[in-house]
């Protein structure tokens, strides 16, 4: 990993601010070099730009979690009717 002052990032690491700022995780310093390396770095870029898309499509379906129990349930169902065709 690298160092807090490193100003030059490598695509790994960017990829991970990138992901910690989509979740508004990053702070202001980790978002200052996410910029600087997507001033040269055409792919990160883009990565960034797919991710933020994505994420604007989640909000807007309303995603939520399955109920663990409800998902449980789910499944037994599923085995249990694949067992029937066995």
């Amino acid at each position: 990993m690298h160092s807090k002052n490193t100003l030059f990032i490598d695509c790994k690491e960017a990829v991970r601010i990138c992901d910690k700022a989509q979740y508004d995780e990053a702070g202001l310093w980790e978002k200052f070099k996410l910029r600087l390396h997507h001033a040269y770095c055409s792919s990160c870029r883009k990565h960034s730009v797919k991710n933020g898309e994505l994420t604007k499509l989640c909000d807007k379906a309303n995603l939520k979690c399955m109920d663990p129990a409800k998902k449980k349930a789910l499944k037994d169902e599923i085995r249990s009717a694949c067992s029937k065709e066995s």
